[in-house]
């Protein structure tokens, strides 16, 4: 009888071996498929991102063209209401008409 407890007892044990390699290996690929998954996604969100980056600094810099252009044309309308005075009508402007008191104002 002892013998065959000893094989009833090595059985049992190479039983419990077994379930405890198909556990080990169960979690190990488990991980594994987990960090591989977890890895192909955060790229591709990575690569996604990068790629609205890029779209959003073109929108920006076509922004900053119109706002220049925008302001160049505004720069070019007050610069063309703009007139030069000589020097008679500056005396005018300067000086007021000669009545009264004002003759004394030397212009």
């Amino acid at each position: 009888m002892k013998t065959s407890e000893s094989i009833n007892k090595t059985q049992k044990t190479l039983k419990e071996a077994t379930k405890m390699k198909k556990t080990i290996l169960t979690t190990v690929l488990t991980i594994t498929v987990l960090f591989i998954f977890s890895t192909v996604s955060y790229a591709q969100v990575h690569s996604n991102h990068a790629g609205f980056n890029a779209m959003a600094a073109l929108a920006e810099k076509e922004n900053r063209a119109k706002e220049q252009k925008a302001t160049a044309d505004k720069d070019k309308k007050t610069a063309s209401k703009i007139t030069v005075v000589d020097d008679d009508e500056k005396k005018h402007l300067i000086c007021p008409k000669e009545t009264g008191r004002e003759k004394e104002m030397k212009c």
